[in-house]
């Protein structure tokens, strides 16, 4: 599956289309995760969805795997149907193949257009009928477009070609009575982007390089700083981005008390203002005396919380590293932003290396660990039985690559690209995200 967000007929619309040439386009669990986040952004910020099925529905062998629970399988059939009722519109564009469970997602769009003799829509295929039922029938007289278009009415326009039935589509999308997305006037920055791809591999940005990728980001490179004397750790502040106001929480160590306290500051004033955030993570673990205070405890709660509640949308930019807490301070996977990028080399871990590594006091108290007995070199196969080829590629589980693999960010974006991927992830949260009531007042300390 493709998935992507651009305009059609000046609106911005989420786009999912089946590979048919992969297993037919089949759905594995990944497969089934990548349709959910797609379906997750469009009910986020209410973009029309549209889908390009050429889909035979569940991948078979690994059926098991597809419908354990909500996150899986049958859960983008129930989040079609919210959809609709949230009023988020839906259009399908039947180009191939449609089998199974592929069936159902143009059925329960909104409108659905079927391209003639390649689009074909049914539960079972003319072999399944045959092995049933004894009976022989082609796929065109089973579900092909003049029947469903003109004898069930699964599919309501009729298109000769794909060309027709991809210009049927852009006359719907101008049909839902939603506005064009306006092009605001922005300045470029003073610092060229593709400064920024000596940045990339590094450990950690120092405060200086971090404001160096704010100079290559915002407009004009103007970045009003707010509370730059008040914990050191944490850049904050306002700019903006492609002619939009945006507010920047941006980290280069460890997030002290003070820190934690200043980026709440920052996010409640956002919230209050109705201004996206944009948050940069650059950081390396924490060690375990920095973990160990309880006043950064309650202030980083603090920030999570603030961060937690909050109603506009959050964009994540992984430039070198999140680890452990920061995964809440710093708006990470599970505090759900509109969007998560990573640079290539960005690293990504659950609980804080040096935090999980033992103190140096108890390493030396703790007995030996025994030696496992080695394993002979070449491990004998069952006969019959060949040997299971390695894997082409293995990525490493902290990467951003892994990360983007298993659908856990949205993408791995190159440094100098990082201000074009911002400005059009802004534009599109900005455009017809409905506005949340506020809840509480700022509140400073």
């Amino acid at each position: 599956m493709v998935s992507v967000i651009a305009k059609v007929r000046g609106r911005y619309c989420s786009i999912t289309a089946n590979d048919g040439t992969v297993k037919g386009g089949t759905y594995f669990p990944i497969t089934v995760t990548k349709a959910l986040r797609a379906q997750h952004i469009s009910a986020l910020h209410r973009l029309p969805s549209i889908c390009l099925v050429d889909s035979g529905g569940g991948f078979l062998p690994l059926q098991a795997e597809l419908f354990p629970d909500k996150q899986h399988g049958g859960r983008s059939f129930h989040n079609q149907a919210v959809l609709s009722a949230a009023g988020v519109p839906q259009v399908a564009v039947v180009c191939g193949s449609c089998t199974a469970g592929g069936a159902y997602a143009p059925t329960m769009s909104d409108e659905a257009v079927m391209v003639d003799r390649i689009g074909t829509l049914f539960l079972g295929g003319p072999p399944l009928v045959r092995a049933a039922l004894g009976e022989v029938i082609s796929e065109e007289e089973l579900g092909g477009a003049r029947l469903h278009c003109g004898v069930s009415g699964c599919c309501d326009m009729f298109a000769a070609d794909e060309d027709e039935a991809f210009a049927t589509t852009r006359d719907v999308i101008e049909s839902l009575n939603l506005p064009e997305a306006r092009e605001n006037v922005s300045e470029p920055p003073l610092v060229a982007p593709d400064r920024l791809d000596s940045l990339s591999g590094l450990s950690q940005l120092s405060r200086d390089e971090l404001k160096l990728v704010l100079a290559s980001v915002l407009d004009g490179s103007r970045f009003r700083e707010f509370k730059g004397s008040y914990g050191v750790n944490v850049i904050t502040g306002f700019g903006k981005l492609g002619g939009r106001l945006v507010g920047v929480v941006a980290n280069h160590g460890t997030v002290t008390a003070r820190d934690a306290l200043k980026m709440a500051h920052l996010v409640e004033l956002c919230d209050q203002r109705d201004i996206p955030l944009l948050y940069l993570q650059n950081a390396r673990p924490d060690t375990v005396e920095e973990c160990s205070d309880p006043e950064v405890l309650k202030c980083r709660a603090r920030a999570a919380t603030v961060l937690a509640a909050s109603r506009v949308p959050r964009i994540s930019v992984n430039l070198t590293g999140c680890h452990g807490d920061q995964h809440m301070t710093m708006c990470g996977i599970s505090f759900e932003p509109s969007f998560y990028f990573a640079w290539p080399r960005a690293k990504f871990s659950g609980v804080s290396l040096s935090a999980a590594a033992p103190a140096p006091d108890e390493a030396a108290a703790a007995p030996p660990r025994p030696e496992k007995p080695s394993l002979p070199a070449d491990k004998p196969t069952k006969p019959g039985r060949p040997a299971k080829p390695p894997p082409l590629i293995q990525l490493p589980k902290d990467s951003s690559l892994y990360y983007a693999s298993r659908v856990l960010i949205d993408g791995v974006i190159r440094p100098r690209d990082t201000r074009k991927t911002l400005e059009l992830a802004l534009a599109v949260v900005s455009w017809n995200t409905p506005q949340q009531e506020r809840r509480h007042p700022v509140i400073r300390m």
